[in-house]
């Protein structure tokens, strides 16, 4: 890995990981990078070619403040398009689009919501395996810089305040009539005293696996089904859908799999 590295103004997964391998003389794998840069402590950006669609509040006054309260912020498209997004800054804060769907989300200097819907796909951007955004990570060379610094001594791990400053910065691969910035639900006030219990939104694959489930098994035709070919079989009446690639369907299956068995020894 060349010294020159930390001159670019991105680098990628491998490129990170062999960096940050070097300045703290660790071995650092692209995982590790790529856990880092999820949990905020590197900065990058995400790259993508999409739409930025303005999104509105889902909820009422009430409940919306009560669920930013335990950080969640639900919220619904419009058909307001505002300009084109080549990249989207990360991290930065997911909205929950109709309450299920994570999605990344920008704001303007007047505190108007949006989304980024890309332009092929017609899906808005979220950072799930099934958008395809990891394949696609650019972190900044002065984050890991940073991280290294402080991997190198003995104090404790600063507060990522420099996160929230993240905020002040627009995004410079939006194309629009307005300056865009990454969203933080701290920009609205969010309530610090989060409880340890936090109400969890089921996210959509679940109930699309369970619903292709019941399609196969009431389908007269098929029988003598295996894990293999339930997974094949999905795949192949929903092409195309996100949270039902393959990939998701094995975790998904094997993530069930140890629930059920951990339910059978408690009982």
């Amino acid at each position: 890995m060349s010294k020159l590295t930390k001159y670019r103004s991105v680098v990628n997964l491998p490129d990170a990981a062999k960096m940050l391998s070097r300045l703290i003389d660790e071995a650092v794998t692209e995982d590790k990078i790529e856990e880092l840069f999820n949990s905020g402590w590197l900065i990058g950006h995400y790259q993508c070619n999409a739409a930025i669609i303005r999104l509105q509040l889902m909820l009422e006054p009430d409940m919306h403040e009560q669920q930013v309260a335990i950080g969640n912020y639900f919220a619904t498209p419009t058909d307001e398009e505002i300009g084109h997004c080549f990249a989207i800054h990360y991290p930065a804060f997911e909205v929950l689009l109709y309450g299920r769907y994570r999605i990344l989300a920008l704001k303007d200097s007047e505190g108007n919501i949006y989304g980024v819907k890309d332009r092929e796909t017609g899906v808005f951007i979220g950072t799930s395996e099934d958008d395809g955004l990891l394949d696609k990570i650019s972190i900044q060379p002065e984050s890991i810089l940073e991280f290294a610094k402080h991997a190198n001594n003995d104090d404790a791990p600063p507060e990522q305040t420099y996160l929230i400053q993240q905020s002040e910065i627009a995004n410079k691969w939006c194309l629009s009539d307005r300056e865009l910035f990454p969203f933080y639900l701290t920009d609205f006030g969010r309530n610090t005293n989060i409880p340890d219990i936090v109400p969890v939104i089921e996210r959509p694959s679940s109930q699309l696996i369970i619903a292709s489930l019941l399609d196969i098994i009431k389908d007269p035709k098929r029988t003598n089904h295996n894990q293999t070919t339930i997974i094949a079989e999905i795949v192949d009446r929903n092409p195309g859908v996100r949270g039902l690639s393959e990939s998701s369907l094995s975790k998904a299956f094997a993530l069930a799999k140890q629930v059920a068995d951990e339910a059978k020894k408690a009982t």
